[in-house]
């Protein structure tokens, strides 16, 4: 197995980064994991749907290199 230095959110297929990042007060960016499908949340007036919210410099132990 890959040390997580290595494989972290920022280098992840399943991460999408936000389209015009800006690091947060800790110094990173928060993308969108999408490895699984978004969460329904009733929101009291209608279902929205929720995606994880991540830093680039997290891991989750799934993770997938990009292809090519």
């Amino acid at each position: 197995m890959k040390p997580a230095a290595t494989q972290r959110c920022s280098n992840c297929a399943f991460w999408m980064p936000p389209p015009n990042p800006k690091p947060t007060e800790s110094g990173g960016v928060i993308g969108l994991c999408r490895r699984l499908p978004p969460t329904p949340v009733w929101t009291g007036i209608r279902v929205n749907s929720a995606t994880a919210t991540t830093f680039d410099t997290d891991w989750c132990g799934e993770w997938r290199g990009t292809a090519g």
